[in-house]
Formats: C-alpha cells, structure tokens, sequence
C-alpha cells in the first residue's frame, strides 16, 4: 500500500483493510488503525533511508571512477 501511495496510485481505505483480514470497520478503527499507520510510517522512513544509502553510494562510485579516468 505504501508502494502504491509513493506512486500515486489509489491506495486501501480503512473499510477495505478491515474486509481483508476479517473484521468490521469498528474493530479495525479501535484496534488495528493505530498498528497500521505506525507500520505505513516506518515503511516509508525505510525507503527514505534506503534511496538516500543508493544515493551516497552512487556518488561515491561516480567519484571514485572520475578520479581513475583522471589518472
């Protein structure tokens, strides 16, 4: 779901989360929303953190074959 938010897709209303694993909307509201949202907000930080590591690695990379093509 976070994938499809990232891309701009329509992503899972609470009613249909609450569909796919088995309960009602009340239940989901007062016992899973809290659980899901602080997993969709460490999803993203994840992938934050993970383009930002791809990103210094690949600047490092870039760096260090401009330095052997000076050479």
């Amino acid at each position: 779901d976070v994938k499809a938010e990232l891309a701009g897709r329509d992503v899972y209303q609470y009613g249909d989360l609450a569909a796919l694993v088995g309960v009602n909307k009340t239940n989901w509201s007062q016992n899973y929303v809290e659980h899901y949202d602080a997993m969709t907000r460490l999803y993203k930080r994840l992938d934050s953190q993970a383009l930002h590591h791809v990103v210094q690695s690949r600047s490092q990379q870039k760096a260090a074959n401009y330095q052997q093509c000076i050479a």
